[in-house]
């Protein structure tokens, strides 16, 4: 998995920091995923911001056989995306999966973006994913766009009053997270001594 081309928010005060989980995504984690190609059709390029709704899921799955022709699959949206549901990317570093690349001038996420490589997947696809054999990047996410400035950001449901009616300036090329959560597994499952599968531990002391 890569990003190219991103920006960090710079938040102007921390009441940014109070977007709250959507209520209508109580249970996303367990709602049935719809194809992507059922969901929006089978266009490689959209002019209008892509908006997944809150309580709706969406899979995008490299592995799916419509892919399979394809040596790269490039989404184009150029007016950004909106998840405010939940977007589910399974397979990335199949060997047998089409690279993807998502280029979009901005990510928005109030729900939850899933992308899961080299691990047990969702129960939707119930597959296992071993690693990419070159160790190359099958699935990039390239911002574009910032000659044309800031963009503005305008949250849905209970945080619609955290910012005013035309949005809240996130800047250029942005990648926001308000409210929702980025559930990536992106490391392998290791082998105890008892031969036993689980979750690599990782993880990053912030503050000791």
């Amino acid at each position: 998995f890569q990003a190219v081309n991103r920006q960090a928010l710079a938040m102007p005060s921390h009441q940014m920091m109070k977007f709250s989980p959507l209520h209508c995504n109580e249970n996303i984690m367990d709602q049935t995923c719809t194809a992507w190609s059922i969901y929006f059709g089978g266009s490689d390029t959209f002019s209008d911001k892509v908006v997944i709704p809150c309580g709706d899921c969406v899979t995008l799955d490299p592995l799916s056989d419509e892919y399979q022709s394809y040596v790269e699959k490039k989404l184009v949206f150029n007016d950004g995306i909106s998840i405010a549901g939940r977007l589910l990317i399974p397979n990335v570093g199949d060997p047998g999966a089409t690279r993807l690349k998502i280029i979009t001038k901005s990510v928005e996420v109030e729900g939850v973006l899933s992308i899961y490589e080299n691990t047990v997947l969702a129960v939707v696809s119930n597959r296992k994913v071993p690693a990419a054999e070159d160790g190359s990047a099958t699935l990039e996410i390239q911002l574009f766009g910032a000659e044309e400035g800031n963009r503005s950001f305008i949250p849905q449901n209970q945080n619609s009053h955290m910012c005013s009616e035309v949005g809240c300036d996130i800047g250029m090329l942005p990648f926001v997270v308000a409210g929702g959560s980025l559930d990536i597994h992106a490391m392998p499952k290791i082998s105890t001594d008892s031969g036993e599968q689980v979750d690599c531990p990782t993880w990053t002391d912030l503050l000791k």
